[in-house]
């Protein structure tokens, strides 16, 4: 990063032009939203979120580990249409003492209420998948991104 004469910061990518309000981290694991993207002429703008969700046995092995230990992340963004969202559950980690492990990799469309219903869909398919597993979820807080749609058709 280089600085101008002026004391601005001046990077090749505009979105990270903007300096933070008053010094403040705007790292996103902390919980701060990011500040709202610059406006570029001829993209369009669009929402995309994430989370991490693992599920875990209660029982453990001498070492500590969960008998069964599943880590997912899932990615929602938009859809074909404006009110469409598609989300997809990606395994992270698998540990299962038992020669079968199933994860629930998938992805998920859905028409109306986009990215928002999207992520919501996937979090009740892999709660419906692992139903009866006898499993612990922990669930991390949903991340908002601001992203841009590319405007050339490919």
């Amino acid at each position: 990063m280089r600085r101008s004469v002026n004391g601005a910061r001046s990077v090749s990518d505009p979105l990270r032009q903007m300096s933070p309000p008053n010094g403040q981290d705007v790292h996103i694991s902390r919980g701060i939203r990011p500040l709202p993207p610059i406006e570029l002429a001829g993209w369009d703008m669009a929402e995309m979120l994430d989370c991490l969700v693992s599920y875990f046995s209660e029982d453990a092995n001498a070492e500590g580990m969960p008998r069964r230990y599943l880590s997912y992340h899932v990615v929602a963004g938009p859809g074909p249409s404006p009110e469409s969202g598609v989300a997809s559950i990606t395994p992270l980690a698998v540990h299962d003492e038992n020669p079968i492990c199933d994860t629930c990799e998938r992805v998920i469309a859905v028409k109306a209420g986009g990215p928002a219903a999207a992520m919501e869909e996937a979090l009740v398919y892999m709660d419906a998948y692992h139903e009866g597993d006898r499993l612990r979820k922990v669930q991390s807080e949903l991340r908002w991104f601001s992203a841009r749609i590319d405007p050339a058709e490919r």
